[in-house]
């Protein structure tokens, strides 16, 4: 088989559905330098001061201790907020979202 046949069997028939999985080929076509060129004039704080928003969201959501304590115990499994407010030693209230 030469090289020629070699690679067109490597593309997909036209009008397949393209693999945008992390592992397929759209993927590997889009990394480092890829991403800046096909985004074009989109500046860098463009598109991090979104996701920089968005971490200081969750850590205000984990930023005290009894909230930690709260999230470890709901990691070990489903509680309701009446189980969960004795042994953090806070009110029911202030479990509540």
């Amino acid at each position: 088989m030469n090289w020629i046949k070699k690679r067109a069997a490597r593309r997909p028939a036209r009008g397949a559905p393209r693999d945008t999985s992390a592992q397929g080929p759209a993927a590997r076509r889009l990394r480092g330098p890829a991403i800046r060129r096909r985004l074009g004039t989109m500046d860098n704080r463009t598109l991090t001061d979104p996701l920089y928003e968005q971490v200081t969201r969750v850590g205000k959501a984990l930023a005290g201790p009894k909230r930690l304590e709260m999230l470890k115990m709901l990691a070990q499994g489903v509680k309701s907020v009446d189980g969960v407010a004795p042994e953090v030693a806070i009110g029911v209230p202030l479990v509540k979202p």
